[in-house]
């Protein structure tokens, strides 16, 4: 319990999760659940499901894919609102304290190219309980700071 209230206090506010885990989910139902509120922040989890209308052309994955993200960022700066999307990184990365763009997961054409930020989350190489490294591996803007140390405890599944 004094976990929770720690991770709590550390980062307040709302969050809402509309769930598509039994559905299609389309650029469409992002914008449409976007419209419903005024919101802080948005995080679609693994990007790459979103259905676009070249996803069943497995010859086009690559610009299937680059639609989505340049769709979601039409979204962003249509309500003004920034969209942080989620995706795995190559297990090789996990025990690295830094990472690149080239280090997620199936890289491909448009996951890094419309975004304004990439962090890539690693666990290190010296492992230690709760602690798990974010670092910058793309930014539109200079950053002196390139990794930050985040805590975290996957039995309450909080990130401060």
């Amino acid at each position: 319990m004094q976990r929770h209230e720690r991770a709590i206090k550390s980062l307040p506010g709302l969050l809402w999760i509309s769930d598509f885990t039994d559905s299609e989910c389309r650029l469409s139902d992002v914008d449409k659940a976007i419209s419903a509120d005024v919101w802080d922040l948005v995080l679609v989890d693994h990007a790459d499901d979103l259905i676009s209308k070249w996803s069943n052309d497995l010859a086009v994955t690559r610009h299937s894919l680059r639609a989505v993200y340049l769709g979601l960022k039409k979204i962003a700066a249509k309500y003004q609102v920034p969209i942080w999307t989620g995706s795995q990184s190559l297990e090789m990365s996990w025990r690295m304290d830094g990472a690149s763009i080239g280090d997620l997961a199936e890289a491909k054409v448009g996951k890094a190219t419309g975004a304004a930020i990439v962090l890539v989350l690693t666990g290190g190489r010296r492992e230690h309980p709760g602690l798990m490294y974010a670092n910058i591996a793309k930014a539109r803007r200079a950053y002196t700071e390139r990794s930050i140390l985040l805590t975290y405890d996957d039995k309450i599944c909080r990130i401060w």
